[in-house]
């Protein structure tokens, strides 16, 4: 008797999906993140976008690769908005500053409060 006269069925793992969604997730998060605070939104930004290249290059082996391959394309697309965002906020920031419009004494005032 001993052994099976077949090979058991290969299962395929969701490797791209799952990390199609956390990037997803991440991007998201990043989109508020990057409107307040410019240097999380970076890392948001490009967290999100390692995520969404790696799931969309490991989803072509996933159970549902299309939907693997949509989460990553999303992902990606966050990673830029948020990116962008974040470079935005940061050149207003910038300005701001070197213009004098913000009272730097002043916020750290209120800020040891």
């Amino acid at each position: 008797m001993g052994e099976a006269p077949y090979a058991p069925p290969e299962v395929k793992r969701k490797t791209g999906l799952t990390l199609g969604i956390i990037g997803t997730v991440v991007g998201a998060l990043g989109l508020c993140v990057g409107v307040g605070c410019a240097a999380l939104g970076y890392v948001f930004a490009i967290a999100a976008l390692v995520l969404g290249i790696i799931g969309l290059s490991k989803g072509k082996e996933d159970e549902d690769p299309q939907k693997a391959r949509t989460f990553a394309i999303i992902a990606i697309v966050l990673g830029v908005l948020t990116l962008l965002i974040s470079c935005v906020n940061s050149v207003i920031g910038a300005y701001m500053g070197m213009t004098g419009q913000i009272d730097w004494q002043e916020l750290f005032r209120q800020m040891r409060r």
